[in-house]
């Protein structure tokens, strides 16, 4: 869910190739973006208000404290979370989001904001999943653990993807770098329900995940 550190998470189920960049073994190029969005909303509940959750009630992972993140970006006098357009961004604006929407939020403010679009690796869509999950800057930072421990050693953890960490996306192996990422991810789910107590509840599920 957006901007959680304590909700569900996902790994990209099914095997990875060892096929560089973004194409196929024939050469087909692939839409990641295509493929993580469907994994996304296949994990992600279509409506929910745990009261546990700090980002309130939620729509495919859409949270309403995200949504009334967002402001009025192109300067209609409507904010971007006002889904019904009735001049504030409440639960409703939650409830009325659509598969539309979702996609369209996901591709501005997640896959193009973050540049996922040239990263050319299929570890992209397990990267984009955790984003989604925890925020950018413990998504990328678990990344550059997964890829330190494949050998890139002079990729730094600082949650910043430069040159140097996307030049070792690129070049990486995907199948060892995604069980790598599936590691530290639950190393990063444990740490957090170890710190904070109530979210042990949700553990188990953030861990299946992790693995899957």
């Amino acid at each position: 869910m957006i901007e959680c550190d304590h909700d569900v998470a996902v790994s990209l189920s099914g095997s990875e190739t060892g096929c560089a960049g973004g194409e196929t073994q024939k050469g087909i190029k692939m839409d990641f973006f295509a493929v993580a969005y469907e994994t996304l909303m296949r994990i992600e509940g279509v409506f929910d208000d745990d009261p546990d959750d700090a980002g309130g009630p939620t729509k495919y992972g859409i949270s309403l404290r995200w949504l009334k993140s967002l402001g009025d970006l192109d300067g209609d006098g409507f904010d971007e979370g006002d889904i019904d357009l009735d001049g504030d961004v409440d639960q409703a604006d939650v409830k009325a989001i659509t598969l539309e929407h979702s996609e369209d939020f996901y591709r501005e403010h997640f896959w193009n904001a973050h540049g996922y679009d040239q990263w050319d690796s299929s570890l992209v869509k397990k990267v984009f999943i955790t984003t989604v999950n925890v925020g950018p800057h413990w998504s990328h930072r678990i990344l550059q653990r997964a890829l330190r421990a494949c050998d890139e050693t002079h990729v730094k953890e600082d949650g910043i993807v430069g040159p140097i960490t996307l030049q070792a996306v690129r070049s990486v192996q995907p199948y060892p770098a995604t069980t790598a990422f599936r590691a530290e991810q639950a190393g990063y789910y444990r740490m957090l329900a170890t710190k904070h107590p109530p979210f042990r509840k949700y553990l188990k599920g953030w861990l299946n995940r992790a693995y899957d």
